[in-house]
């Protein structure tokens, strides 16, 4: 009985372990970060700035793997059926800190992600997904390759423009393009001006007949 329990612990320590939404091969997870028991990534960005996240990647073996990542289109369907590539969405704007991971066994690790979004944003929500799958230039013999996707939902906050204001270095732009229009325009009259002085001057000193 006592080792019925035992056993019995140790199971339910491991499914606890695993974050709520989580997606999960044999050998690995991956998920967001934190305990919130998110089931994607749902970023709320405005066009022109940059917001901050992360992933969380485990090993459920007892020997150590590595894990490599990287940021597709991706779309979602009505049924729930992730489908990559074909669609950049917001694929371009998300960024993670490293595409490659090291995990001892039974080990985790967070690896932070960055959104830096356009100045002028598209309407609605854009998608892109964090793929996952085991290295297979590691050293071990990866016979099927097990890829996992995490959906990631970019859109600016409900009621901001979709185009960003100009920054004050645009302005201070805007101004010396104003200064070096100015300056060339009195240029051009100074260059005229020089121009016509001596026709003045030889029509003055011409002799009358």
């Amino acid at each position: 009985m006592r080792r019925l329990a035992a056993l019995a612990a140790a199971v339910a320590a491991l499914w606890c372990a695993s974050p709520a939404g989580a997606i999960e091969t044999q050998s690995f997870g991956l998920g967001p970060a934190g305990s919130s028991g998110r089931t994607a990534l749902h970023e709320s960005v405005k066009p022109g700035a940059t917001a901050r996240d992360a992933v969380r990647v485990w090993n459920k073996t007892d020997a150590p793997i590595a894990v490599r990542l990287e940021v597709q289109g991706a779309t979602l369907s009505d049924a729930g059926q992730v489908s990559l590539g074909g669609n950049e969405g917001a694929a371009r704007w998300v960024s993670l800190e490293t595409n490659r991971v090291t995990l001892p066994p039974r080990a985790s690790v967070e690896v932070p992600v960055v959104v830096r979004t356009p100045r002028t944003m598209p309407g609605g929500v854009s998608t892109a997904a964090v793929v996952a799958q085991l290295d297979a230039d590691a050293g071990g013999n990866v016979a099927v390759v097990q890829r996992v996707a995490l959906m990631t939902y970019v859109a600016a906050p409900a009621g901001s423009p979709l185009r960003a204001a100009l920054g004050w270095i645009a302005w201070v732009a805007v101004a010396m393009l104003a200064l070096v229009v100015v300056y060339a325009g009195r240029v051009r009259l100074s260059g005229r001006g020089r121009r016509r002085r001596p026709q003045a001057l030889r029509a003055r000193s011409a002799p009358q007949v």
